[in-house]
């Protein structure tokens, strides 16, 4: 099967309104398509994500200030939020340990392709 452009498009026009926030975590375990939450949040973690639209896809973007709530941790997992009340997790990502202190802000993007 192989889904039309104009269904493609739909999708990506349904989903982007609803990203809400970003959310970031301390375990590296992989991404997994069973995934529902981050393995291990850091408390009180939640940060405003920007979402960018583009042929086949979209970016999300999320800026860690200094002075965050992550400070003195080592982050290794980032999660996509929607706004739904639950709220649902979009998706979920791993990365290269970063210890994140007081000095350090750091944008992360996560771009989703849509094929």
């Amino acid at each position: 099967m192989v889904l039309t452009e104009s269904f493609k498009n739909a999708v990506i026009e349904y989903i982007t309104p609803h990203i809400d926030v970003m959310k970031f975590g301390t375990d590296g375990t992989v991404e997994s398509e069973s995934d529902t939450a981050l393995k291990a949040i850091v408390s009180g973690s939640t940060h405003a994500a920007v979402v960018n639209s583009f042929n086949k896809g979209y970016s999300v973007s999320s800026v860690l200030i200094s002075g965050s709530v992550e400070d003195g941790s080592t982050l290794k997992e980032g999660g996509i939020f929607l706004d739904d009340g639950t709220p649902t997790m979009h998706s979920r990502f791993t990365f290269y340990d970063f210890a994140k202190t007081a000095d350090d802000e750091t944008t992360f993007i996560s771009v989703v392709h849509v094929e």
